[in-house]
């Protein structure tokens, strides 16, 4: 039987040593920024953010199986094949991750195990439709938080600053997603047209 979820879209902000949800972070572009330019040095690692998944109220995607940004897009690549009709779907959410998504009628299966044989995540299975929607919801609250991101990037540009900070600017626009508004449509287009086939949750 599928157990109840939810799942919330975390940034960790390495000067706040802190998982905040990108909720809290919506409209407040100018204290991420910042976050970032008070590192000394931005790599790819200082870009990290993911969905922690929460299944019976237990934790089981956190902050040891996310990873940076770009990862993210996996999710909503994997759940586009299996909405375009593939039984099962691979998504990368973190380095070495061997997460695979299975849809088993209106539910989907999910687990991670490592290239090891080590088993991450273990199996799973949830509602089709409600995952799908918390994904999409969550990614939005995203793709909403990297298009702030990139204004206050471009807003602070225009104002003039040092080569220091140009160089940082560029770090941050290098290691944000590309094309996720777009990711996020194409699933929100194939998640409404099979609404009315998947069952539908208690909601």
């Amino acid at each position: 039987m599928a157990a109840p979820l939810k799942i919330t879209f975390k940034v960790y902000l390495e000067a706040q040593e802190r998982w905040t949800p990108a909720t809290e972070l919506l409209g407040r572009a100018e204290f991420v920024v910042d976050s970032y330019l008070r590192l000394n040095h931005l790599t790819c690692c200082s870009f990290q953010g993911g969905f922690f998944i929460d299944i019976d109220g237990k934790p089981w995607s956190d902050e040891s199986t996310v990873d940076e940004f770009q990862m993210t897009m996996t999710w909503l690549h994997a759940l586009t094949r299996l909405f375009e009709g593939a039984p099962q779907a691979k998504a990368a959410p973190w380095e070495e991750s061997g997460m695979t998504l299975t849809r088993i009628g209106d539910e989907l299966e999910l687990q991670d195990v490592h290239y090891s044989g080590a088993i991450v995540l273990p199996k799973v299975r949830v509602l089709m439709r409600e995952f799908s929607q918390q994904i999409l919801a969550e990614s939005a609250k995203f793709a909403k938080l990297v298009a702030e991101l990139k204004a206050d990037v471009e807003r602070r540009r225009r104002l003039g600053v040092s080569e220091a900070v140009e160089q940082k600017f560029k770090e941050i626009e290098d290691n944000l997603p590309v094309g996720i508004d777009l990711h996020v449509a194409e699933l929100a287009k194939r998640l409404d047209c099979a609404l009315p086939q998947l069952g539908k949750t208690d909601a």
